[in-house]
């Protein structure tokens, strides 16, 4: 399967506006390589190349590669593609067109209780994930788990 059957155009968003609700977890120096379908973004950081992996489900962002030849190696590793643009999950809705500037994203998401299943998956808006997810990990993120232990424990 080629690439950019499991990616949406970027050529028209701008990292910036796209990025902004996870100035929480990374500076806004990232720019956009690639965005899968399911709404994950792989960002270059201009100065030093080196790749990230922006994960909208898990809220995290990982270092995959040094450089952009080191992530084209990672494109044509398949357990990386399988992994990195859940194919296992996408599977069943890949063949469906899609309109632009849209992603798959969970209607209700995992870390809320929804399933982490292809019948959870619609169509949203490619910004409207990212502002979305991004408010939520930051939420979440600025949970104070031992405030939250002590109040249990009161």
């Amino acid at each position: 399967m080629e690439i950019q059957n499991l990616t949406i155009p970027t050529d028209h968003l701008n990292a910036k506006d796209l990025l902004k609700e996870w100035a929480w977890l990374f500076e806004p120096r990232l720019e956009i390589v690639m965005i899968t379908k399911l709404g994950d973004a792989f960002l270059i950081e201009p100065q030093s190349g080196e790749i990230f992996f922006l994960d909208t489900l898990d809220g995290e962002l990982e270092s995959i590669a040094d450089s952009i030849e080191n992530f084209r190696q990672l494109l044509n590793d398949k357990d990386f593609v399988i992994d990195y643009f859940s194919l296992e999950l996408l599977a069943p809705v890949i063949h469906l067109t899609m309109p632009e500037n849209t992603v798959y994203s969970f209607k209700e998401p995992p870390v809320l209780g929804g399933e982490l299943s292809s019948h959870n998956l619609e169509l949203f808006d490619v910004q409207v994930h990212f502002d979305d997810m991004g408010k939520l990990w930051g939420e979440i993120d600025s949970i104070d788990l031992d405030e939250v232990k002590n109040q249990n424990n009161a």
